[in-house]
C-alpha cells in the first residue's frame, strides 16, 4: 500500500523537475535568441569587419616611378618591379628554423634575422620586412619552397644603367623610392606619382583568391633633361682624371649652350654610384653637387665681369693706359700685388695678363655701387639660378653697406665674393650670346605614360649688356687664349675665348690664406658664334688655373664641338712649341695669382714701405695735373684710388703733394683750380 501511495508523489516531483528544466530551456533559448539578435542585428557590422579582416587584406600598390632621360631619350634612371619578402612574426612557430631557411636563400645573416623576428614577436608586431626588391633568382628559389608564412610584395627598384654618369646631378632614391638627392629629389613630386590601393580576399593561409582595385595607382611623370649623355661622359672622365692627376680635393664642370641656357653636362667630383646604398656619412657627402651647392672665391676668372661692367658704366676702352705699379698697389691701406712687375699696361693688356693692379684701378673707376649693381642685378650673382636641384647655393655677395673701402678692388679680382660654377656659366654665357642673361635650364619636358610630352617653358632672356660690350669682351677673352694666361686652352681647329682664375683658399683654423687654390677656367668656342660655354673648377689645387684648368677646358671643348658637329673656323693648329724652362712657365701663369699676399711677400712689402720716401708704398707717382680740367683730374684720381680735394674753378694751377711724389691708394690730393 505504501508502494501505491508513493507513485503519485514521485510522478509529481518528476513533473516539477520537467517544468524547471523547461523554464531553464526557455530562458536559455531566449538568451540564445537575444544573443543571435544582438550579433546579427545590433553588433552585426563589427563582426562583419572582423570576419572580413580574417579573409580580406588591403595592400598598397606602388605607382611606377617616372624615368629620367637625356635630351636624346637615353635612360639615365628607370624603375623595375621586383619581389620583396615580408612575414608576420606572430605566425612563425620556430624563429630559428625560419631564419635559417630564409638566410640560405636570401643571403642575409641568420643570427640577425632570428633576433629581429623574436624582437617583433615580443612587441606583438604583425608585419616585418625580411628583404626588399630581391633579385629574380632569389625570388624563384624562395617561391619554390612554398612557405605559407611568407608575405610577398611587389615593389619598384630604381636602376641607374650608366652607374656614376652624372650621378651628383641625377641623384638617388631611398628605400621607399622617394628622391633624396639631385633631380630625383628636386622633381620628386613629378617622378613618384600616386600609389594605389587593392583589397584582396584570402584563404585561411592568407593566400590571395581575389582582388579588387579600390584606388588605381597613377604613374609618375617621366622627365627628359637637357643633358647629352655623350658630353656628360666626356666631362665626367676629364674632370675625374684632372682631380686625381693634380691631387685636388674636388672639382666641377658645367657645359652650357649660351643661346638657350640648356645645361648639356654637369659634372662633380667626388661622386658616387647611385645603384649602391650609402654605407657611411662620407658616402652621403659624396652626393653633394659641387657645381650648384658649393660656392668659392673665383679669383681672376671674375675679372671678366669687372671689365664688362667698366665698359658699360665708364668711358674706359681697351687702349686706355694704366700703371702696373711695378707689381704693387695700395688701396686704402690694403696692399694688392701681381707676381710680375708690370710697367704701364693698357686695359686690354691688363686683362690678357690678368693684372690684379689694373683690376683694382678698374674697380675704383667703376665704383662700388655700380659694380654691386651689375654683379647682382645684371649677372645674377648672389641669387640662385633656379635649377630644380636641392641645396643650390645663391653664392655670397655681401650687401653694399658691408663693403669696406678696399672691397671694390678685391671684388673686381674675384675675392670677397662667392660664386658657384653654374653661376659663372650663366654669367659668361651673357658675353658669349651677345649680352643676354639666359637662365640655365635642365628640364626639356615631362610626360605620363600614354600622354603627350609637356614642354618646359624657358625664362625670357634679359638683355644685360650692350652688344658692343659683349663683342669687345669676346675679343679680349680670345686674346687671353692666344697670348695670355690661357694659352693651354687653345682648341684644335677652333677659335676660343676664356679667362683663367686662381684664388687662394682661406684656412679657417690658422686664419690665413694658404698656397692651395681654387683653379678655374671659363670660356667658349667658337669666338664669332659661340656654340658652348664651359666652366672648369678644380678645388684644392697646388698650381694656377692657367696651368691646371685650361687644359681640361681644351680637352672637353674639342670633344664637345666634334660631337655637336660644329664646323671648324680655323685650320688645324700647328704643333705647339716645347714649353720653356719651369721658371718661365710659372712666370707666364703667375700673373693669374691671387690678390692676398702671403706672409713672406707681405714682409717684403713692409720692408719696401719702410725704406721708401715719405713712408708710402712704392707703386705710383703723383701725375702733374697742371692745365687739366676738374673732370680730367677727378678721373685720374679715381683710377689711382685717391681722394680729391678741389679748390676753385677752371684749370689746375697747383697741387699738393707735388708731381712725382710717391703715393698710395686712399691718399688725399689737394688741387687748386683757376681761370
Amino acid at each position: 500500500m505504501s508502494w501505491m501511495d508513493s507513485t503519485p508523489a514521485a510522478t509529481g516531483a518528476g513533473h516539477k523537475r520537467l517544468k524547471i528544466l523547461a523554464r531553464i530551456g526557455a530562458v536559455w533559448a531566449v538568451v540564445i535568441f537575444g544573443r543571435l539578435v544582438y550579433l546579427q542585428v545590433v553588433d552585426r557590422e563589427s563582426y562583419v569587419e572582423r570576419a572580413a579582416g580574417q579573409h580580406e587584406m588591403e595592400q598598397e600598390v606602388q605607382a611606377p616611378r617616372g624615368e629620367i632621360l637625356d635630351a636624346q631619350g637615353r635612360r639615365l634612371a628607370m624603375s623595375v618591379m621586383l619581389d620583396s619578402v615580408a612575414l608576420n612574426p606572430r605566425v612563425v612557430e620556430n624563429p630559428a628554423a625560419a631564419a635559417k631557411t630564409l638566410a640560405g636563400v636570401l643571403h642575409v645573416n641568420a643570427k640577425d634575422l632570428r633576433a629581429k623576428i623574436e624582437d617583433y614577436r615580443r612587441r606583438n608586431k604583425a608585419f616585418m620586412w625580411v628583404k626588399r626588391t630581391i633579385p629574380r633568382e632569389e625570388s624563384e628559389a624562395l617561391r619554390a619552397l612554398h612557405l605559407d608564412w611568407i608575405d610577398w610584395r611587389r615593389e619598384g627598384k630604381r636602376v641607374y644603367p650608366n652607374g656614376r654618369l652624372a650621378a651628383n646631378l641625377i641623384g638617388a632614391v631611398d628605400q621607399e623610392q622617394s628622391g633624396n638627392a639631385g633631380i630625383e629629389a628636386g622633381l620628386n613630386e613629378d617622378l613618384r606619382g600616386r600609389n594605389g590601393r587593392v583589397r584582396m580576399t584570402t584563404d585561411v593561409k592568407r593566400r590571395g583568391l581575389d582582388a579588387q582595385v579600390e584606388v588605381a595607382p597613377v604613374a609618375g611623370r617621366s622627365v627628359a633633361l637637357t643633358i647629352d649623355s655623350r658630353l656628360q661622359y666626356v666631362a665626367d672622365q676629364a674632370l675625374a682624371a684632372a682631380v686625381e692627376r693634380n691631387g685636388c680635393t674636388s672639382g666641377s664642370v658645367v657645359i652650357m649652350d649660351p643661346r638657350n641656357g640648356h645645361v648639356l653636362a654637369m659634372s662633380s667630383v667626388p661622386t658616387f654610384d647611385p645603384n649602391e646604398a650609402p654605407a657611411s656619412k662620407a658616402d652621403l657627402a659624396r652626393r653633394v653637387n659641387q657645381a650648384t651647392s658649393v660656392p668659392f672665391e673665383p679669383g681672376s676668372i671674375f675679372k671678366t665681369f669687372s671689365w664688362a661692367t667698366a665698359y658699360e658704366v665708364t668711358r674706359l676702352r681697351p687702349t686706355d693706359g694704366f700703371s702696373g705699379g711695378g707689381g704693387l698697389i695700395n688701396v686704402f691701406g690694403q696692399v694688392i700685388h701681381d707676381h710680375h712687375r708690370f710697367g704701364a699696361l693698357t686695359m686690354e693688356e691688363g686683362f690678357v695678363q690678368s693684372s690684379n693692379v689694373v683690376a683694382a684701378q678698374i674697380g675704383l673707376a667703376v665704383r662700388a655701387q655700380n659694380l654691386f649693381r651689375y654683379l647682382t642685378e645684371r649677372f645674377g650673382f648672389g641669387k640662385r639660378t633656379g635649377l630644380p636641384v636641392p641645396g643650390e647655393s645663391p653664392g655670397m655677395v655681401r650687401p653694399i653697406g658691408r663693403w669696406n673701402k678696399g672691397s671694390v678692388a678685391y671684388v673686381s679680382m674675384g675675392h670677397e665674393i662667392g660664386a658657384t660654377t653654374v653661376q659663372l656659366a650663366q654669367g659668361v654665357a651673357a658675353i658669349a650670346n651677345g649680352g643676354f642673361l639666359v637662365k640655365p635650364k635642365l628640364v626639356l619636358w615631362k610626360k605620363r605614360p600614354g600622354e603627350e610630352p609637356v614642354m618646359e617653358a624657358a625664362a625670357k632672356p634679359e638683355q644685360i649688356l650692350k652688344p658692343e660690350t659683349a663683342i669687345l669682351m669676346r675679343r679680349l677673352m680670345e686674346q687671353v687664349v692666344l697670348r695670355g694666361t690661357g694659352k693651354k686652352a687653345k682648341v684644335d681647329g677652333f677659335t676660343a675665348g676664356g679667362k683663367t682664375g686662381s684664388a687662394q683658399i682661406f684656412d679657417l683654423e690658422t686664419r690665413r690664406y694658404t698656397h692651395i687654390y681654387n683653379a678655374s677656367f671659363m670660356g667658349f668656342a667658337p669666338v664669332m658664334n659661340p656654340d658652348v660655354v664651359i666652366v672648369v673648377t678644380l678645388n684644392g689645387a697646388k698650381e694656377f688655373g692657367g696651368v691646371l684648368a685650361a687644359p681640361v677646358f681644351r680637352e672637353i671643348a674639342e670633344a664637345t664641338l666634334r660631337i655637336r658637329r660644329v664646323a671648324r673656323d680655323i685650320p688645324e693648329m700647328e704643333p705647339e712649341k716645347p714649353a720653356g724652362p719651369e721658371p718661365q712657365r710659372m712666370l707666364a701663369d703667375a700673373s693669374d695669382a691671387p690678390a692676398q699676399a702671403d706672409r713672406e711677400f707681405a714682409a717684403a712689402l713692409q720692408q719696401a714701405a719702410d725704406t721708401a720716401s715719405n713712408g708710402v708704398v712704392v707703386g705710383h707717382r703723383l701725375p702733374d695735373f697742371a692745365g687739366m680740367t676738374l673732370s680730367a683730374v677727378l678721373r685720374e684720381c679715381v683710377l689711382l684710388g685717391l681722394e680729391l680735394d678741389p679748390v676753385g674753378r677752371g684749370l689746375a694751377r697747383g697741387q699738393h703733394p707735388a708731381p712725382g711724389q710717391l703715393i698710395a691708394g686712399g691718399d688725399r690730393v689737394r688741387v687748386t683750380f683757376a681761370r
